[in-house]
């Protein structure tokens, strides 16, 4: 009988316990959900305001567009994005290289941006 005794009360410790821990997790999620409806609401106001940019800069083109033909000039051409250049590091140059003596001299020149990534 004593050792069920000890046994409910080592459970009652027990469901104290993981009652504490379930309150804490459950003040826990309530911040949590409180944290998400501010970011929500900050991500809305972001969005209202990129669409207002970008009507403004579609006003702007419409804009420019009838100043420059007020002057009698014919409206540019879009601008073309060009390819990025692929530009190696200097540590994928390095690692490019197979002549040894080549290897050397090159890690001579440039050791210092080779072990710094660029």
């Amino acid at each position: 009988m004593t050792n069920v005794k000890a046994q409910l009360a080592t459970v009652s410790g027990e469901k104290t316990t993981l009652a504490g821990q379930l309150k804490d997790e459950q003040t826990a999620h309530t911040k949590t959900k409180g944290e998400l409806a501010t970011v929500s609401g900050e991500r809305d106001t972001l969005k209202a305001k990129v669409s207002d940019l970008e009507a403004k800069a579609q006003a702007a083109d419409v804009k420019a567009a009838e100043i420059v033909a007020s002057i009698g000039q014919p409206a540019p051409a879009p601008a073309q994005p060009g390819a990025p250049v692929a530009q190696q590091t200097k540590r994928e140059e390095y690692a490019a290289i197979s002549d040894p003596m080549a290897k050397a001299e090159f890690w001579a020149k440039h050791k210092g941006e080779i072990l710094s990534g660029k």
